[in-house]
């Protein structure tokens, strides 16, 4: 008991999980059990002193940390392959491809801090969401290869391709939520193109989880951006939204478990 609420409760801290996540929650929850069964053991069974006891805790410790790890990280990263997410760090990233050239170089100095709060209050003001269950973290910061260019956008360093939102899903249901800076100061329009677009996903992700299918999620998700554009009179970009569906195969069928209305 003693072990399963200690690696509980490191696993729910963590934002990673795979083989990585697994090894810490595992390795925190063998080495607390490690501790207490080898201590209590040797203070209540063997009649050791508090010295004797206490080096019997850390010897068993250590082996139940060490065996933790080992099937903890491999448990849950062959569970995390399956289910789609990356085997070492139980990550899986949505990203809101933008086709522009004007994104600029990375900007060595942004600091996420302002943009990040106002995030979280347009996030709470339009679509009723927070920090919790679903979202375990909303940031205007980049993540991952993915940095803030001067202009606002987010550059992955790898491919140099442009982004204006990223959802990272975690393989507990939970998402970690990017808006780029450039969005979430602009109006309310191309905000919630891009926003809720990423919160299509991690609504997705909680709902789904291992099941995930990320070809019905992006499908729903850029549906709703297209009818955001539509519904706003923003004819071209509506068009170009429709244009990228089509050449990326995201305009067909999704089952009904995939439609989300969102404010919720």
């Amino acid at each position: 008991m003693i072990g399963a609420g200690v690696g509980g409760a490191v696993s729910g801290s963590l934002n990673f999980g795979g083989f990585l996540g697994g090894a810490v929650s595992g390795g925190a929850g063998g080495g607390a059990a490690g501790f207490a069964g080898g201590a209590a053991n040797a203070w209540w069974i063997q009649g050791a002193n508090f010295e004797q006891g206490f080096t019997s805790g850390l010897i068993g410790g250590g082996i139940g940390l060490a065996s933790g790890a080992i099937f903890g990280g491999f448990s849950r990263g062959i569970a995390a392959k399956k289910g789609g997410y990356d085997f070492w760090n139980g990550k899986n990233i949505d990203t809101f491809n933008l086709n522009t050239d004007f994104a600029g170089d990375i900007d060595p100095s942004y600091n996420a801090k302002n943009d990040t709060e106002l995030l979280k209050q347009r996030m709470l003001e339009e679509y009723g969401v927070s920090e919790g269950p679903m979202l375990k973290r909303i940031s205007a910061d980049g993540t991952g290869s993915y940095k803030v260019t001067i202009n606002g956008y987010y550059l992955d360093s790898k491919s140099n391709q442009v982004a204006g939102g990223l959802n990272v899903r975690l393989d507990d249901g939970r998402s970690l939520l990017h808006v780029a800076p450039r969005y979430v100061n602009g109006d309310l329009v191309a905000f919630r193109a891009v926003a809720g677009h990423e919160l299509v996903h991690a609504y997705h992700n909680y709902n789904f989880v291992g099941a995930f299918n990320p070809l019905y999620s992006e499908t729903i998700a850029h549906k709703y951006t297209y009818n955001v554009y539509l519904s706003y009179g923003y004819t071209d970009l509506a068009n170009l939204q429709l244009k990228n569906m089509f050449q990326l195969g995201f305009w067909g069928w999704a089952p009904k478990s995939y439609h989300v209305s969102i404010p919720f």
